[in-house]
């Protein structure tokens, strides 16, 4: 499940050391020993310059082979000054441990020196000295012995390129023949809105039949978390693709499709409990978002698993990735059709924007997943209680119950409640301003009835095949035990993370933030306040939408910026929403607004004279706009948002100030243009685009290692390394394995390992479960601690430790981890293939 089901922080895997240095490091460890009879070694690895925190990065390794002691300080200099910093953190280095033969000692050190200037543009000389005790130094080289050097790049032309984007649209607004050009589309998609309906579908179709995906699953085969991939896993397919991969989607390609390639390489597929994850086995019916495919009715409810079931797997990769996009956006379209009907074509822009947030791209698009289901239920809804007919009455009611079902099996709360309530909300609205046309007779008796059954149906099922899972996870420290929140626990400026977008979601946030994270929607809502508030006093037919949208923008103010008793916030289970997830409900609130308040475009509109005071008003409310967005970037903390600049902080401004010009001066559609395009630009590259594999299996190459000879089955690997996602690239090609990304602690994996009861709510959690090496003291031989809500990782003595407790028949690593396994009785070395090191486990 996604990192977001259990609102960690993912910055961490964004700024790991590449496995590139692993090797430039050994290699400068050579160089550094060439010294005869020299105590000190030790290299620099890597310097890095943070323009925005005027700041020095550097990391390496030293050692002290006298003392056995890592360097205490840090001598600098560059650009003509001189700088010392103590060394307040040091790291294990598998690999310098190998080399030097001390295993368990700290030897590798990060840190961070802020400079008294900053540095100009080009290449500097960086030399960097290791002070260890008593003041006994060394110069420490890089790679080759070469001296350390830093690259200080030229300030980003890419915002000059985006102010420059800015600039264009708003000339371009007011460019005769391409406003010509605008209303004619949107007249046409009015004229023809199913003939725009099947052209959505046939792209849809048409990406799946190709294959393409956004998915960054091939890093599965070498990613942040090893090249296990390349060592087991045997793709069949093209590499190629259009943008950089995404990291920091781990939740999408590590776990959810490693999740996914394991139901569909299990024998048999589809399996409600994966045999092939953890000793007991896993369920997967608690795996939320798009979910995975099941053999079990509630499958029906899952919409986006329907093609591993009907299609091959690059078709059924394809449809799980796009099905929420294009299901979502004509729904969304569907259902503001309800609210302001005849602007068809303005509507069908004003989806298009939503979707293309980078909210929904930094999220794997899973929050267009979450709100598809109650989008689709209005317009279902909407249509039942308008029908008629007794035969289309089944039909509805058979889509509604689907709907419906599927809507709970998202399994993540902070999207379902807050969504849940603002369509609760503007369903009442809708009802009351419709109330006159609306039926309740048979037919809608029926729908109603036959979308009930097939809900307690689908539902039913899931509850008999999952219950004991979810109860569970229900008894977890976490997310079982989940702090009942309040709101308004997050800093205001958080809020307004959004105009941030075209910077962060491609090229990444500060150091303590990430591209999911940050990423929102666009709010400008002082005009849609003014105009909802002028809206008011007229006569319009929305009127009941238009104050279920204005409540629930309240709501999620107080909510958000002030926070509500715990007792309110437990009865409306408000309690179980962070305020940083509550931007799909008030992105959809704002969708909604945008929709009631644009007027029907006529061809033939005569322009409409505006006073003075009105003139005045609407400056003064695109300054205000304006001035938030000046506020919101230029007083965002930099650790969150590192690159800011200028132009970049330009380009956000004149864009604030004419959207909400254009908004109070009734030119909603140019602003909405305005919007798209900055969601365009901010989310165009963030996909990486590729066909996706046409087979994902176990390489020949693993075979005899991984597969019991007598009897042609997957031998249970215990997987060192990886951080949870490593091993699960065994499990996705059909090879058990005992750790990997687990929803609910397996008890008897504990008890087999021997682990004190008084540790128990250690592992007691959602984990990504991941295993190291290293030298313990004492008589313990394996020690398990977790540093954040979702991780548990175990220490083992490589040379002391039973392995034999874990359950595991065999046993695979990466080199570094191989040396020091090698010895252990426990364990007998079986060969190695793409860099993964197997070894059969003795039994006792």
């Amino acid at each position: 499940m996604r990192r977001i089901v259990h609102e960690r922080s993912l910055f961490a895997l964004r700024y790991l050391i590449p496995l590139f240095f692993c090797f430039l490091s050994i290699c400068g460890l050579a160089v550094a020993s060439d010294k005869a009879g020299h105590e000190f070694q030790g290299t620099i690895d890597a310097t890095r310059y943070d323009r925005s925190l005027n700041q020095l990065h550097i990391e390496g390794w030293g050692w002290d082979s006298v003392t056995r002691r890592a360097p205490e300080k840090l001598q600098v200099f560059i650009h003509g000054r001189h700088y010392e910093v103590e060394i307040l953190s040091l790291s294990e280095r598998k690999d310098v441990q190998a080399a030097l033969g001390v295993p368990g000692a700290m030897t590798g050190f990060s840190t961070d020196i802020p400079l008294q200037g900053s540095l100009p543009s080009g290449t500097h000389l960086v030399e960097v000295s290791a002070i260890f005790d008593q003041g006994r130094a060394i110069k420490l080289p890089a790679w080759g012995g070469e001296t350390p050097r830093v690259q200080v790049d030229k300030p980003q032309s890419r915002h000059w390129i985006l102010l420059a984007l800015v600039l264009a649209a708003i000339a371009l607004s007011y460019a005769p023949p391409l406003r010509r050009w605008g209303k004619g589309l949107e007249h046409w998609v009015g004229r023809h809105p199913q003939r725009t309906g099947i052209a959505i579908g046939t792209v849809f179709v048409l990406l799946v039949a190709f294959g393409i995906t956004g998915s960054s699953l091939q890093l599965l085969r070498k990613g942040p978390q090893g090249p296990f991939g390349l060592g087991v896993m045997e793709f069949n397919g093209s590499d190629a693709r259009l943008f950089k991969l995404r990291d920091i989607r781990s939740d999408e390609w590590g776990v959810l499709a490693a999740n996914t390639l394991a139901q569909w390489n299990h024998s048999p597929r589809f399996p409600i409990v994966n045999s092939n994850i953890g000793i007991e086995g896993q369920n997967m019916g608690v795996v939320g978002m798009t979910g995975v495919p099941i053999s079990q009715p509630a499958a029906l409810a899952r919409p986006a698993t329907w093609g591993y079931f009907l299609l091959p797997l690059r078709q059924a990769l394809s449809w799980h990735w796009q099905f929420p996009i294009f299901a979502c956006l004509f729904f969304l379209w569907q259902a503001l059709n309800l609210l302001r009907p005849g602007n068809y074509g303005f509507n069908l822009a004003l989806s298009t924007a939503f979707c293309t947030a980078p909210y929904a791209a930094g999220w794997s698009h899973w929050p267009l997943y979450a709100a598809l289901f109650p989008l689709a239920l209005f317009v279902t809804t909407a249509s039942a209680l308008r029908n008629k007919s007794l035969a289309k009455a089944l039909v509805l009611g058979a889509v509604t119950g689907v709907l419906g079902a599927g809507w709970v099996l998202v399994l993540y709360p902070p999207w379902q409640i807050t969504v849940g309530t603002f369509f609760v909300l503007l369903a009442i609205g809708w009802l009351l301003d419709h109330r006159q046309e609306l039926q309740f007779r048979k037919a809608q008796w029926l729908s109603f009835s036959v979308a009930l059954l097939v809900v307690a149906t689908l539902l039913g099922s899931w509850w008999i095949d999952t219950a004991d899972a979810v109860e569970k996870i229900r008894s977890t420290a976490y997310p079982g035990a989940r702090k009942a929140l309040q709101g308004g626990e997050i800093s205001w400026l958080w809020a307004l993370r959004g105009y941030t977008n075209p910077e962060t979601l491609t090229f990444g946030a500060g150091p303590h933030s990430n591209q999911s994270e940050i990423g929102s929607y666009l709010l400008f809502p002082l005009p849609l306040l003014v105009l909802a508030l002028i809206y008011c006093r007229r006569s319009i037919n929305a009127r009941w939408a238009l104050f279920a949208c204005l409540a629930f923008a309240a709501a999620w103010t107080v909510f958000r910026f002030l926070g509500i008793p715990l007792w309110l916030a437990e009865a409306t289970f408000w309690s179980r929403v962070p305020s940083g997830r509550l931007d799909l409900a008030i992105g959809l609130a704002c969708t909604a607004l945008l929709a009631i308040l644009t007027p029907n475009a006529r061809p033939d509109s005569p322009t409409v004279r505006v006073s003075g005071i009105r003139t005045c008003m609407d400056f003064a409310i695109a300054c205000g706009s304006a001035l938030l967005v000046f506020i919101g970037l230029q007083f965002f903390p930099k650790e969150l948002f590192a690159n800011n600049s200028p132009p970049f902080l330009w380009s956000l401004v004149l864009a604030g100030f004419f959207v909400s010009w254009w908004m109070m001066r009734g030119k909603v559609r140019t602003a909405v243009c305005m919007i798209l395009i900055l969601n365009v630009i901010s989310t165009i590259a963030f996909n990486p685009v590729s066909r996706a594999p046409r087979s994902v299996n176990l390489s020949s190459g693993a075979m005899p290692m991984a597969i019991d000879p007598p009897t042609s089955k997957p031998l249970r690997t215990l997987v060192i390394g990886g951080w949870g996602v490593g091993p699960m690239t065994f499990a996705a090609v059909g090879v058990p394995t005992i750790n990997g990304v687990l929803y609910y602690p397996q008890r008897s994996f504990w008890e087999g390992l021997g682990l004190p009861a008084a540790e128990w709510n250690t592992v007691n959690r959602y984990q990504h479960l991941g295993i190291e090496l290293g030298a313990l003291p004492g008589e313990r031989t394996f020690e398990v601690r977790t540093n954040q809500l979702d991780s548990v990782d175990i220490k083992i003595d490589p040379q002391r430790f039973d392995f034999t407790q874990t359950g595991a028949q065999r046993l695979a690593a990466l080199e570094p981890d191989a040396k020091l396994l090698r010895g252990s009785p426990y364990l007998k070395e079986q060969g190695q293939y793409g860099g993964v090191f197997w070894f059969a486990i003795r039994t006792r």
